[in-house]
């Protein structure tokens, strides 16, 4: 073999080798098994209006929305929900307090919902664990349900207005 033959040859076999992963780089873009989510998480707040300091009731609903059912982690010292500014900020409610209670596994059914409901007042995040409790401004806030359930999940979030 000559040496043109050769180099011939390592651009023959170059070009396969791109050939190759071009094909496998279309396939995989074109794969339909991506994965689909195994929960919806709706959050609901009533009222959707209210004065600032005002009880508000968040509930997230979590819906198995798999074919298998689910295993979750519970913990009733979490909050369940975070609220965000129109820039998409977290800006509440403020930082978790201490709390001892324990956390507890939950199998959920396919079809079966998991559902807590907690309390908000137009608290914000606390600028450090010492400082002093403070209020959001008045305006309008998306309230996102955040079970951490993990990465297969599609939210639902909910709207609520502030007002002096």
């Amino acid at each position: 073999m000559t040496m043109s033959q050769l180099k011939l040859d390592a651009i023959g076999v170059r070009v396969l080798l791109m050939t190759c992963a071009c094909t496998l780089t279309a396939s995989c873009a074109a794969d339909d098994t991506a994965p689909t989510a195994d929960f919806e998480v709706v959050t609901t707040v009533s009222p959707s209006v209210a004065n600032i300091g005002e009880r508000i009731a968040v509930t997230v609903t979590a819906t198995n929305i798999s074919t298998q059912s689910q295993t979750i982690l519970t913990n009733d010292c979490l909050t369940a929900f975070a609220v965000l500014d129109s820039a998409a900020t977290h800006v509440g409610p403020s930082a978790e307090q201490f709390c001892a209670a324990s956390g507890k596994m939950v199998t959920i059914l396919p079809g079966a919902q998991y559902a807590v409901t907690q309390e908000w007042t137009g608290d914000a995040m606390r600028l450090s664990p010492n400082s002093q409790p403070r209020m959001v401004e008045p305006g309008s806030y998306t309230v996102s349900g955040n079970l951490r359930l993990g990465a297969n999940i599609r939210i639902v979030a909910a709207t609520v207005r502030l007002i002096p």
